[in-house]
């Protein structure tokens, strides 16, 4: 027959395998809105951290085991490239910004 202790092991062992399914669906959760996502890469990076701080709390807090987020690799940012603007375009631009003055900008 079974002992008192086989069946507390069970219940744990039923327990803490139910809790790896969460966490897995969770993670499955994670990445799919991670991915339909249309914006930047930048913006989708800084829903992970978010995301991230806020199961942290969680986690401390005890509502949820584990920060799921953090097995979930985030979103790269978007590199790119800074075209710096040309002397002769600056040279428009200060001359404008010299021309021009609040009053008369206001009155437009």
């Amino acid at each position: 027959m079974y002992e008192p202790h086989d069946v507390d092991r069970f219940r744990d062992a039923i327990l803490e395998s139910h809790a790896r399914l969460v966490i897995i669906d969770a993670l499955a959760d994670i990445r799919l809105f991670l991915a339909s996502l249309k914006v930047s890469g930048k913006t989708a990076k800084n829903c992970h951290v978010g995301l991230s701080a806020l199961c942290q709390w969680a986690k401390l807090e005890g509502i949820v085991p584990v920060n799921v987020v953090r097995e979930v690799e985030p979103p790269k940012a978007d590199s790119r490239v800074i075209v710096p603007f040309t002397e002769s375009e600056i040279r428009v631009m200060l001359k404008t910004a010299v021309a021009t003055s609040y009053t008369s900008l206001a009155r437009r």
